[in-house]
């Protein structure tokens, strides 16, 4: 708040009664009187509150207009902030304070795998690839029915289709990009419930059938090895699902609570190493890709007790504690 006061040249306009016009909210008086002598204007800084046009003397307006206009443009005036002083910020971009986390020049998150067939997207991951030099890359949606990796016939046999996803992969390969597989979320015809995430739909739910779960997989990572050869995938990273520590992107039930949704999660686990390991066990593999490291301790456990492979131990830190 500031008090401001002003005096401006005088008029001999015969007037028998001041002019006030006041706002009961905002803080905000301001009076005119016969004389153009304004005083005790009262307002919050950069401020008109929009009581003052409402609340203003309509009979005032229409008796005196030109106080009217004279003191609405005084107070506009008064609204316009102050020229500020100059802030010089200087920064040696070449000291060095302490250690930080460089983890963005190994790998970055794009959105879902579709948007891959994109030549808008590709010309600026090409860009960001030029500015950062990121070696992975992390999408959603790798198993997502807009690309029709999965789907069965009216005698329930499975039918795989590669063809965009290969678009997608060839293209990461060919500009130095690898692969950080999140493999997820659940095809449409093997989804067990109609739990979805996203305008998109991403099915946050466990398979229908463990055994179909498991062939689509195997073919899959079978796929990409006669592909590209399995010394170029033993150097990707398998990351099972994202984020199931929360209920939005893993629902095994309706109500599920956190100890069911990590036990679902783990026998996912479980069945998805398996299957990536039964491909080349050279090949890495890991979670549980949480939000916050949520399950690690109780993962690496679960894996050394299983004896299911466990190559690396993923979350997301979100800038948070340090990570």
């Amino acid at each position: 708040m500031f008090q401001a006061m002003r005096d401006v040249a005088s008029t001999k306009a015969g007037f028998k009664q001041p002019l006030a016009i006041e706002a009961a909210a905002g803080g905000l008086r301001i009076k005119v009187n016969t004389n153009m002598k304004i005083s005790a204007i009262t307002l919050p800084v950069n401020q008109v509150p929009p009581s003052f046009i409402r609340k203003a003397s309509v009979t005032a307006k229409r008796q005196f207009p030109f106080l009217w206009i004279f003191a609405l443009m005084c107070l506009l005036q008064l609204s316009v902030p102050a020229a500020q002083p100059e802030r010089i910020i200087s920064a040696d971009i070449h000291a060095v304070k302490g250690p930080r986390s460089m983890a963005w020049q190994d790998c970055v998150g794009a959105g879902r795998v579709a948007e891959g067939l994109r030549g808008t997207w590709r010309q600026q991951l090409e860009e960001c690839k030029a500015d950062i030099g990121f070696k992975y890359l992390r999408m959603h949606g790798l198993l997502e029915d807009e690309l029709g990796v999965y789907s069965e016939d009216a005698e329930g046999h499975a039918h795989y289709n590669w063809m965009y996803i290969d678009d997608v992969y060839d293209y990461l390969l060919s500009i130095g990009v690898k692969p950080f597989v999140e493999l997820g979320f659940m095809p449409k015809a093997l989804a067990s419930r109609p739990q979805t995430i996203f305008w998109w739909q991403g099915n946050v739910t466990p398979p229908n059938d463990y055994a179909k779960w498991d062939a689509l997989i195997t073919a899959l990572v079978k796929h990409w090895t006669a592909r590209y050869g399995a010394d170029e995938v033993k150097t990707w990273r398998f990351e099972v699902w994202n984020e199931p520590n929360l209920s939005l992107f893993w629902r095994p039930a309706p109500d599920a609570n956190d100890t069911v949704r990590r036990d679902a999660y783990f026998k996912l686990y479980e069945h998805t190493a398996r299957d990536v390991k039964s491909v080349s066990t050279d090949y890495l593999v890991g979670g549980p890709a949480g939000a916050g490291p949520a399950w690690t301790k109780q993962l690496v456990d679960f894996c050394q007790q299983k004896n299911v492979g466990l190559d690396f131990i993923s979350f997301h830190s979100y800038g948070l504690g340090g990570g």
